[in-house]
């Protein structure tokens, strides 16, 4: 089979305007990084480990599955010459057609957004409740007096910050140092002086040597353990080495 592709390019038989036109079908293929890296997280957690390596191979080799359509179909032209032409100038009408759609997509979506931001703008919607209104920052209607409404933005969905001040949920934590202050994960921050969980100060917990244990309610330091913002024994947490 291999030899008979390779020969189909050295092939006399065949009108060099069919074999570029005949290529077209192999367009598919300049996707395939893509289509690679999309079936990567597909079968990224799989139920049965056998069946979905065989998908993920069945599908990455789909480049294959075309290259041996080229040579089905140059048998074709070969029997009717009309028929094996068809083929190919579908495949370049898709393709361009399927171009122009995910251009059209991409268009209408980034103008979707744009004006949509410019109407939030507009209204003085910031995001998660936050709404800036004649210089001030609202929260749910409650203005929030610290804030700098120059400065304002969102960390994420429990912090924002303007250019002095952390506010958790939009109320301010004033021990906090700016500088030095650090969100790491599950509700829990620290700067220099203090570890904090939900925006309060985790009594016990020295900030130097603090750490959040990656993907897990807890966190210790040198000398205490904590899981959920409580102190707990240290034998109870998962390891985080």
């Amino acid at each position: 089979m291999v030899n008979k592709i390779l020969n189909y390019f050295k092939s006399k038989d065949l009108p060099r305007w069919f074999k570029f036109l005949n290529l077209s079908i192999l367009l598919p293929i300049s996707i395939w990084p893509y289509i690679f890296f999309t079936t990567i997280f597909f079968f990224d957690h799989p139920t049965n480990l056998g069946t979905t390596l065989f998908y993920f191979f069945i599908v990455n080799i789909y480049p294959l599955y075309f290259i041996i359509l080229i040579y089905l179909n140059t048998k074709l032209f070969k029997w009717n010459k009309i028929l094996g032409s068809i083929l190919p100038i579908l495949f370049i009408i898709s393709s361009l057609a399927s171009i122009l759609y995910i251009g059209l997509s991409i268009y209408q979506t980034q103008k979707k957004y744009s004006e949509e931001q410019t109407e939030r703008n507009k209204l003085g919607i910031i995001g998660n409740g936050f709404i800036k209104r004649d210089n001030k920052i609202f929260l749910n209607d409650s203005i929030i007096i610290e804030a700098n409404s120059n400065t304002f933005e969102i960390v994420n969905w429990e912090w924002s910050k303007d250019g002095k001040l952390y506010f958790y949920h939009g109320k301010p934590v004033q021990t906090i140092d700016y500088k030095t202050f650090k969100l790491l994960d599950y509700g829990y921050a620290k700067d220099k002086n203090n570890v904090y969980y939900d925006g309060e100060i985790l009594l016990d917990a020295e900030p130097k040597t603090f750490v959040h244990i990656e993907g897990t309610n807890d966190g210790r330091d040198k000398k205490n353990c904590f899981r959920s913002g409580e102190k707990v024994d240290c034998s109870v947490l998962l390891s985080y080495e």
